[in-house]
């Protein structure tokens, strides 16, 4: 930049004595409305001596946000530049397209309007998107795969876009997109660090973008946190062992299905699980199925977005929401209802989950909106396996089949009411799905997902450290009454340790709310499951069905045996009557 201060002051100078016109040009993407297509259209920008008029012509039809975005980058492009806009006039004109609208030519037309301003024309082997912010950084946009692609099919060197942070979805979006096109895809957060690429070939140094896994996904480089601690007894953690190791193959088998141009991501992926299994190892069942649950849903989206469309999304869809709903929860029994509630709470959130993905792919414009229904259809898929493991595993423990009694109604009745009068809550999908639960007469689930929606509202804020360390220990107690509380509390242990052993306070602070969050549902999860078990009733439901109607068959039999009694006095009475009448 310090470089080309000196040529802009004689640009500036020039500008200042000439009042001759100059016109600019520029590619620009755009995505063409229900196709999931993007296409490169050029822009141009005539700047000639006026009074501030700002036009944009081409289209058919120019929408107001585009207005703006051509107004707003004048009014950047004139302070960068140092020039009074007030005395000239801008035209902008957009070819190859019938209709526009949309902020995101945003960044475009700034260098444009600079480029017109200094009488410097830009390269022309690179285009860009990104809206355009008041201080001159550049603001996030949508379509970013269909216009990469486009780039990508005009030949077009490299795209700029605007900067993101790695653990984003945006930048997830960046890379499957550069990986997809074979097309370098540079981040660029502010106009003064696009001017290099667009005035020089600043592009032919930079590396392309690389998935940092440790941004995406939790590496634990300094794994020096003690075993476990058995927390409860007869609280089936072998099968839960199960559940982990079944987590671990799915996730295995889901990274080596990614094809494409993804071969250092694959093999960080699985050295990312083999790190998880470490942590299963030391018996923090729980926390390594949660790490490697989130891995697989990168995995599923890098494994399923090659040539992405409609109907291969409605496929995937179609073929989740079969499998899910075909899923059927064994006998509730005192032995395995922690496992039976599992499972009915995950495949509830599975279908809740597909019906949102569903509703995306129907309205989706772009293909970033069928990758996002991806990223959730791995959600829901991931889900409906761990219920169906969790009922598997429901099946082998047994025990004597039990029933909801009406303390435990009770207790969900009051659980569903506060999530309903809380707005926050009841727009949850924890909290639509407790709704759903209670609806269906599934109350232990109901409660359990209660928990977790009232769980989300408990984060660690502003917290001090001080606090989140005491209040999680305070939390993880006495969490013995069953294998959720249990592994919950094993989860808060192991953070507070990460914590300890962090190198930066960043770092510190959000391993010390991981530990908090999980303490909250340990402590949360061990009253729960202590009413639970203590008010169960003996016998399961669907006998206490058979019982009900079989005591509603004997009463109508009682019924009808009072009836005809009564007739048959009634007849004896009148016999009766009729006798004394005659003697008389």
């Amino acid at each position: 930049m310090d470089k080309l201060i000196p040529i802009f002051s004689i640009l500036f100078i020039i500008m200042s004595v000439s009042a001759h016109a100059f016109t600019a040009y520029i590619h620009a993407p755009a995505v063409l409305s229900n196709e999931d297509r993007g296409i490169i259209t050029v822009i141009s920008l005539n700047v000639t001596p006026g009074n501030g008029t700002i036009a944009v012509n081409g289209p058919d039809s120019v929408g107001s946000s585009t207005i703006q975005s051509a107004q707003e980058a004048v009014q950047y492009a004139s302070y960068y530049t140092g020039i009074n806009e007030s005395r000239y006039n801008f035209d902008f004109y957009i070819a190859n397209t019938t209709n526009v609208s949309g902020p995101s030519a945003g960044l475009a037309m700034t260098l444009l309007s600079i480029s017109a301003i200094i009488q410097k024309p830009l390269l022309q082997n690179f285009t860009l998107t990104g809206t355009i912010l008041p201080n001159g950084g550049v603001g996030l946009i949508g379509g970013v795969y269909d216009k990469i692609g486009a780039a990508k099919a005009d030949n077009l060197g490299y795209v700029l876009v605007p900067s993101t942070s790695e653990g984003s979805f945006e930048y997830l979006l960046y890379y499957i997109s550069q990986q997809a096109f074979g097309i370098k895809v540079i981040e660029v957060p502010n106009v003064s660090d696009a001017i290099p690429y667009t005035f020089g070939d600043s592009a032919s140094s930079q590396k392309p973008l690389g998935l940092n896994l440790s941004d995406f996904l939790d590496n634990f480089t300094n794994l020096n946190v003690t075993a476990a601690r058995t927390r409860c007894t007869l609280c089936n953690s072998g099968d839960f062992k199960n559940l982990t190791k079944f987590t671990f193959n799915m996730t295995s088998n889901e990274i080596k299905g990614i094809t494409g141009n993804y071969s250092n991501v694959r093999s960080g992926m699985l050295s990312l699980l083999s790190q998880y299994e470490d942590i299963s190892a030391k018996g923090y069942s729980y926390t390594a199925a949660d790490l490697s649950f989130i891995e697989y849903l990168d995995a599923f989206v890098l494994a399923n977005s090659e040539n992405l469309t409609p109907s291969r999304a409605y496929n995937i869809s179609s073929l989740t929401y079969s499998y899910c709903s075909s899923l059927t929860q064994p006998e509730l029994t005192g032995s395995n209802y922690e496992f039976v509630l599992g499972g009915e709470l995950r495949q509830s959130w599975a279908l809740y989950t597909i019906n949102q993905s569903e509703a995306t792919i129907k309205s989706a414009q772009t293909t970033d909106d069928l990758v996002r229904a991806l990223y959730t259809l791995g959600e829901a898929n991931a889900w409906c396996n761990a219920a169906n493991v969790m009922y598997n595993e429901a099946s082998s423990i047994g025990g004597e089949p039990v029933s909801y009694s009406n303390s435990i109604i009770n207790n969900a009745t009051e659980s569903v009411s506060e999530i309903k009068s809380s707005p926050a809550l009841s727009q949850s999908m924890y909290g639509i799905t407790a709704i759903q639960d209670y609806a269906q007469g599934n109350y232990g689930a109901a409660i359990y997902s209660s928990l977790y929606a009232k769980a989300g509202l408990l984060g660690a804020g502003n917290l001090s450290v001080s606090y989140l360390r005491n209040a999680t220990i305070s939390n993880i107690s006495n969490s013995t009454s069953g294998i959720w509380p249990s592994e919950f509390a094993n989860e808060a242990f192991f953070y507070l340790q990460e914590a300890d052993n962090a190198s930066s306070t960043s770092q510190k602070s959000g391993y010390l709310s991981e530990a908090y969050s999980a303490a909250i549902l340990s402590s949360e999860f061990n009253k729960a499951d202590q009413m639970l078990i203590s008010s169960f009733i003996p016998g399961s439901s669907a006998n206490s069905v058979k019982e009900f109607v079989t005591i509603e068959k004997q009463i109508s039999q009682l019924y009808v045996m009072v009836f005809l009694i009564a007739i048959l006095l009634a007849i004896i009475l009148i016999l009766l009557l009729v006798i004394l009448l005659h003697r008389e």
